[in-house]
């Protein structure tokens, strides 16, 4: 479990990389102005908690599962 969720984190930096490596001029800051980057960030956010909530809850029903056919 500890080497998927590392890989998967691995894998959102490598995509956020180019991101954080493009120049923008500083005078390109409508988002921030008008505050709509803070509702985006938390609509990234929620999405991402829920995708690793789900992650764990599959992740707890699979050990479980794996148990109970071991026995």
């Amino acid at each position: 479990m500890k080497k998927s969720i590392i890989r998967f984190f691995a894998f959102i930096l490598m995509l956020s990389l180019p991101g954080l490596a493009m120049a923008q001029p500083a005078s390109e800051n409508l988002m921030r102005s008008n505050g709509r980057i803070y509702v985006v960030i938390a609509v990234l956010l929620v999405i991402l908690l829920g995708i690793f909530l789900y992650m764990f809850r599959v992740e707890k029903k699979l050990k479980k599962l794996e148990q109970d056919s071991g026995k």
